[in-house]
């Protein structure tokens, strides 16, 4: 099959609306125009809100995100990860796939025997595969961060905690939300995530042998 019906197949498997990364045009043609030019490697994320984490974490901890990786947001279904993720491997792409690890989640063992399998197969493909250590991105913020973020609008409870498997969520509508009137994002907030420091992004990553997480998935995505 040529890149160009490549490229037709790959379009025909996505109705999502576009979605916007700092000003950026994730659409399937804008997408597919990119890796046929200068695209050295793709990263496919479950979210909008996981592209802007990534480019953040890579910002603070190595520097600004390489011209050459492109983010794309699938939606967590897996047809569109396996179509892409065919797309790369026939483009002679590099490619790998970030997910949450959903820990602490009611469905939680479901969505791990989910991943195990997803990982097999896109490693076949050749493809990467990594995995948070904690739930979800959320609980990577940064409690400091967060008081920052609300200013003298709100003192922060002693017993707010960012857990590694807590519903972070319901820890801020509990503990924040529910006692005052501040206007803070629960899900994917992007002010706590900027208002962190370089020191903070490697204080909330969990430890992975003699490193972070965080660090070691950005190292991965940029190599």
């Amino acid at each position: 099959m040529s890149e160009v019906a490549l490229i037709k197949f790959f379009a025909s498997c996505h109705h999502a609306k576009p979605s916007l990364v700092h000003n950026q045009s994730y659409t399937v043609s804008s997408c597919h125009d990119r890796l046929n030019e200068n695209i050295r490697k793709v990263v496919f994320l479950e979210c909008k809100g996981d592209c802007l984490f990534w480019e953040e974490a890579i910002n603070k901890l190595n520097g600004p995100k390489p011209d050459d990786i492109l983010f794309v947001p699938c939606g967590g279904d897996q047809v569109e990860f396996f179509v892409n993720a065919e797309l790369c491997r026939k483009l002679n792409r590099n490619f790998i796939f970030v997910l949450d690890s959903d820990k602490g989640a009611v469905d939680f063992e479901a969505k791990q025997r989910n991943k195990i399998e997803l990982k097999a197969r896109i490693e076949l493909l050749g493809g990467g595969f990594e995995i948070l250590k904690k739930r979800e991105i959320e609980n990577y913020y940064h409690k400091d961060a967060i008081q920052r973020v609300i200013d003298n609008h709100f003192q922060l409870p002693g017993d707010f905690e960012v857990g590694d498997y807590l519903d972070m969520a319901d820890e801020i509508k509990d503990k924040i939300l529910s006692n005052c009137t501040t206007n803070f994002k629960v899900k994917n907030n992007m002010d706590v995530f900027r208002e962190m420091t370089a020191d903070e992004w490697r204080n909330v990553g969990a430890v992975d042998g003699d490193s972070t997480d965080l660090e070691n998935i950005v190292r991965s995505i940029i190599s």
